[in-house]
């Protein structure tokens, strides 16, 4: 096998490709655009209506200074980027007295509305603070340049190389990630179950969540609105969390399953983004409606199962109607012994499988020699047995329009399925075979096959 070196380079600098229209000078402070990862000069930041606001943003996207420059309007070309912790740079700086370990941020441009791209001025506040000062000013001497490192943490290589290095913490409380945060976060939840809550969306933001729980405990993860529920994980769990810049998702890990919530319904149940993915809902002998979270909220979130639970029988007595949030989209209708699973693609309710349930879901007929009129407080399942001229009439078509497996079991004679107006047919069964008819609230259609 042929020698194939793979180190490019290991001097902490890095090329970053520049845009057509983005000019860089030679000595730039430059950042990267958390949105589009171009490299941009510090003077390219949008203004955030204050100094202190300026430099903070600044700090945080901070990559390094540019070693070369690209001219606007000339062909796109790489930059490298000095990013090294151990550097000396020299800054032009507000005259002043320098001593050493004293921090700096960047400066705001004479107008006022933009950062300068090479000056920098004292802080002490480290949040906004990217280099530290490495030499002090001759002599004690007030100075208007200095001679400055980066400061550990700031600057695209520094993040690169300790991305990877875990926070280990064991919570008394809940846990607030902020984007400046370690990527990956071995917790323990000290004892509890407790919440850890992640930065506004952003996008490229990732994280990696592990419960290093000595005992049940269960951390949530949750936006920072603490309105929606990513993941739970639980004791020896794993989370790989996600930002596309709008919404949070959980793409992999070994988290628990879907929380369940067993509950007597006493009213309308509203859901949100924390509520539990599967619903066991009885709704105590009353007609109910649950209303779905909103499709922002319950998008990424998996599978929803709402299961109605009712003991009374059949009918329409004890019976669920799923809705979307708004409380007029129809999605679902429930009786007792069904449930039904649904998914949101953050724009609109999907049904994507229903359950007759698991008894008492078959009805017999008595030999049906004319008409016999179909309705929906009839079991899903029904076994016929037919003589001359037999015909089931289905339900006017409508949104609680339940689907019917139709067996015919015995009698020599086609059985028609019509709809409710009696002379539209929907399906043929012939003896031994096998009906599914189904309404989509404004028609009805119809198949028919064979078991074997």
């Amino acid at each position: 096998m042929a020698n194939n070196p793979t180190a490019i380079r290991s001097d902490g600098k890095f090329r970053a490709r520049v845009l057509l229209a983005t000019a860089i000078e030679i000595g730039d402070l430059v950042y990267r655009d958390p949105s589009t990862y171009d490299l941009l000069p510090a003077a390219d930041q949008t203004d955030q209506l204050s100094e202190e606001a300026n430099q903070r943003l600044f700090a945080k996207h901070f990559a390094g200074v540019s070693e070369n420059r690209s001219v606007a309007a000339s062909d796109s070309a790489d930059v490298l980027v000095d990013a090294r912790l151990h550097a000396d740079f020299r800054f032009t700086a507000p005259s002043a007295t320098y001593r050493f370990g004293e921090l700096l941020a960047i400066s705001e441009a004479a107008s006022g509305t933009a950062l300068s791209n090479s000056t920098v001025e004292k802080t002490t506040d480290p949040d906004l603070a990217i280099f530290v000062v490495s030499q002090e000013s001759a002599d004690a001497s007030a100075a208007t340049e200095v001679i400055c490192r980066i400061l550990p943490g700031r600057g695209l290589a520094a993040q690169l190389a300790t991305a990877s290095e875990p926070n280990v913490e064991t919570l008394a409380g809940t846990k607030t990630l902020t984007e400046d945060d370690k990527h990956v976060q071995i917790l323990d939840p000290g004892g509890s179950d407790r919440n850890v809550i992640l930065p506004p969306e952003a996008l490229g933001l990732v994280y990696t969540v592990i419960n290093s729980a000595d005992a049940d405990e269960t951390l949530t993860i949750l936006n920072d609105g603490s309105t929606i529920t990513v993941a739970n994980v639980d004791r020896g769990g794993v989370a790989s969390l996600e930002c596309d810049g709008t919404s949070w998702f959980a793409v992999s890990g070994n988290q628990h399953g879907p929380a369940v919530n067993v509950a007597t319904m006493a009213a309308t149940l509203t859901m949100d983004g924390t509520s539990a993915l599967v619903q066991i809902l009885d709704p105590d002998s009353a007609v109910r409606i649950v209303l779905m979270p909103t499709e922002a909220v319950a998008k990424g979130r998996g599978v929803y199962k709402i299961v109605n639970n009712a003991t009374a029988g059949v009918g329409f007595a004890e019976t669920i109607t799923i809705k979307e949030d708004s409380n007029t989209t129809f999605l679902k209708y429930l009786r007792p012994g069904e449930s039904c699973e649904l998914v949101c693609d953050g724009t609109a309710w999907h049904v994507v499988s229903e359950s007759f349930g698991s008894s008492g879901q078959v009805e017999a007929q008595s030999t049906v020699a004319g008409a016999l009129a179909l309705t929906d407080a009839m079991l899903p399942v029904q076994r016929i047995t037919t003589d001359a001229g037999a015909v089931l009439v289905l339900p006017a078509e409508a949104g609680t329009n339940r689907e019917f497996l139709i067996a015919h079991v015995a009698g020599a004679h086609i059985m028609r399925v019509d709809n409710d107006a009696a002379g539209v047919i929907i399906t043929d069964i012939g003896n031994g075979e096998n009906g599914r008819v189904w309404s989509d609230g404004t028609n009805w259609y119809g198949e028919t096959f064979q078991i074997t």
